[in-house]
């Protein structure tokens, strides 16, 4: 590897490392303005859009959702409980919003708590949507990177052609 090469990769895994920083940043806040009761709230629908169609659930696994627990026993909607939070022992039981289920039921994803680890997996999605987000654009954005250059090819390769043939015909003038 020479140095330009040892340069742009350095260049790619920064933008790559800011890129995921700011997703996951980006999906923090979506993440705290998702509202269970109401299905029409922009965050929601695109958070549960987000967990349907990447099978994923939470931003790096199904414990970021979580429910406050009230004092008389019952349980607030499924809110996006941060660091602080759990720092500070409030108290949570393990609730995800329904869009993490693999069967898709109304309050499938509730009282999680009571479940061991390996009857989740049978129930919801518990890996995180940051990676697999992540890695679907990575996808794209090297078949982006690889359509813009055989575009660029095509037209400098239709420059050179077109340079040859203006040449050609003015030397036969």
């Amino acid at each position: 590897m020479n140095s330009q090469q040892i340069s742009i990769w350095g260049l790619v895994k920064s933008l790559d490392e800011n890129l995921a920083e700011q997703t996951k940043e980006i999906m923090r806040l979506d993440f705290k303005n998702y509202d269970e009761n109401k299905s029409d709230n922009f965050y929601t629908q695109k958070i549960d859009w987000l967990q349907m169609n990447f099978n994923c659930c939470g931003i790096e696994s199904y414990s970021d959702w979580r429910s406050y627990l009230l004092t008389n026993g019952q349980h607030q909607s499924v809110n996006y409980i941060d660091q602080w939070t759990i720092n500070n022992n409030l108290p949570y039981i393990d609730n995800v919003p329904d869009s993490c289920c693999l069967s898709k039921k109304f309050n499938c994803g509730k009282m999680f708590s009571s479940q061991s680890s390996e009857n989740k997996n049978l129930v919801i999605n518990t890996k995180g949507c940051l990676n697999s987000y992540l890695e679907q654009s990575r996808k794209h954005i090297i078949f982006l990177a690889g359509l813009t250059v055989g575009i660029s090819a095509l037209i400098l390769s239709s420059f050179f052609i077109y340079a040859f043939v203006y040449f050609f015909l003015r030397l036969r003038d």
